[in-house]
């Protein structure tokens, strides 16, 4: 375990930030940081969250492969290819993410059972010093150095499946059984750590660096990590107002649908729903005067007077579209920002996989003609808490595919939506040009009748 030993620091602490010693050769050294005691060095605060936020990546990728069922060896090739996209200088990124973590419950309850890196523990095991006499009774070449001796305390299931050759109270384990024996003792030295790095936290550390390092620490549980779905990520061409309504059955997801049809029922939105809406609808392509049109119709017809609405909504529609104040172009809030917006009695905004009980929720989905099979896929995930993965389901359900991408972000799922629409629309051109019929106008999907959309009732959180 030279090479183990060999990326092990000594702790150092410069001001109020421990940060890592790092250099060329360890950079490529591979996709596990192994030290008992945090290593230090300096470190900008900018690559800090950037380190963080790649291991995060990593370990956000496993936990849904985790979620979605996916089979040991699937995990473990979906985490390889992670890591070998975002785990360039793996040890840093891990002391970034693990300050992160002792601030955040919900963070550290996901990540642990992820198959985090057993980086701590694996500088605790000695490499076995070979004996014939072992390599004899285990029937194994003698030229082959290919385990570990420790304790046998250490791994009772390997003992148990009688997978060690156990001798003077030593267990000699093979290599490619290293994980079970470091896995527990490896999480139970994490959680120590973790809770004394969280008391340092809360005591000094978070304090002191209230101007640098701690919004940087306490924003990263709650990170979007996909793309803004500003003016760059929009679909090609303007999206028209008079396709709104048809847009939204066909390719809205349930959150922004039910504040839709709430605002076409009641002509009015609390702040925090005008904002999620508003955004989502720019993001995918209204105009700023079509978005004018639209909240004027719509307020208009619950009798607001047009003095009213340009004295308090039309110069924040303005802001939202960067053309007001300091001119900033707001972008669509993504999944997570709507999961942690906390809706009130009476309000329609916020994740419905989150806000919406077992019936409320299935009801809502039926209405959008969501296969069965997948409805109950969608509360399972419900029940679990895992919410986007909860809306994943149901937009298979609802456009008969799988959704390969996963859903991150509200208009990820308008726009991976939209892209099946246009595909079934397409073909549908080529087989009525191929038989020299008028193509249909409307795009169709596999498992849907085609009557006119029906809409959601708007359903309040229980």
């Amino acid at each position: 375990m030279a090479w183990i030993q060999q990326q092990q620091k000594s702790s150092k602490v410069f001001g109020n930030i421990t940060a890592i010693e790092h250099d060329k050769a360890e950079a490529s050294s591979g996709h596990l940081g192994f030290y008992t005691e945090p290593p230090s060095t300096i470190i900008c605060i900018e690559d800090f969250e950037r380190y963080a936020i790649d291991r995060l990546r990593v370990l956000k990728g496993i936990e849904e492969a985790k979620a979605k069922g996916f089979k040991p060896h699937e995990i473990q090739e979906k985490a390889r290819k992670l890591a070998s996209e975002h785990l360039k200088v793996a040890f840093m990124t891990q002391a970034g993410l693990d300050y992160d973590q002792c601030t955040s419950d919900e963070l550290n309850e996901t990540i642990q059972p992820s198959g985090r890196p057993l980086w701590a523990l694996l500088a605790q095991v000695e490499e076995s010093k070979w004996n014939p006499q072992v390599a004899t009774e285990i029937k194994q070449d003698p030229g082959s150095r290919s385990f570990f001796k420790v304790d046998f305390e250490q791994v009772p299931d390997l003992v148990a499946s009688r997978k060690v050759f156990l001798r003077h109270g030593q267990a000699y384990v093979f290599k490619t059984d290293v994980a079970s024996l470091v896995v527990s003792q490896f999480r139970s030295q994490l959680s120590r750590a973790l809770a004394t790095t969280s008391h340092k936290w809360a005591s000094h550390i978070a304090a002191e660096e209230s101007e640098r390092l701690t919004p940087v620490v306490e924003a990263l549980s709650t990170r979007y990590l996909g793309p803004d779905y500003g003016d760059l990520q929009r679909p090609a061409g303007e999206v028209a107002l008079a396709d709104l309504p048809r847009l939204a059955h066909e390719s809205f997801p349930l959150c922004m649908l039910n504040m839709f049809d709430a605002l076409k029922r009641d002509h009015h939105l609390k702040h925090t729903g005008r904002q999620q809406l508003g955004n989502f609808l720019k993001g995918i392509g209204l105009s700023l005067e079509s978005a004018l049109a639209f909240w004027r119709t719509e307020f208009a017809k619950g009798g607001m007077p047009e003095d009213k609405f340009k004295k308090e909504h039309m110069y924040n529609i303005r802001h939202s579209y960067g053309k007001e104040g300091k001119r900033v172009n707001y972008t669509p809030a993504s999944c997570m920002s709507v999961i942690n917006s906390q809706p009130g009695e009476g309000v329609v905004h916020g994740c419905p996989y989150k806000t919406f009980n077992k019936d409320s929720l299935t009801a809502a989905l039926t209405q959008l003609r969501v296969e069965p099979q997948a409805i109950r896929a969608a509360v399972t995930k419900q029940q679990g808490n895992h919410f986007q993965l909860a809306c994943a389901a149901a937009w298979e359900g609802a456009h008969g595919c799988e959704c390969v991408t996963g859903i991150n972000h509200p208009n990820q799922y308008y726009t991976e939506s939209r892209k099946v629409h246009d595909a079934q629309m397409e073909a549908e051109q080529d087989a009525t040009n191929a038989a020299g019929m008028p193509a249909q106008s409307a795009t169709r999907l596999p498992n849907q009748n085609h009557e006119r959309a029906v809409a959601v009732t708007p359903v309040r959180p229980t």
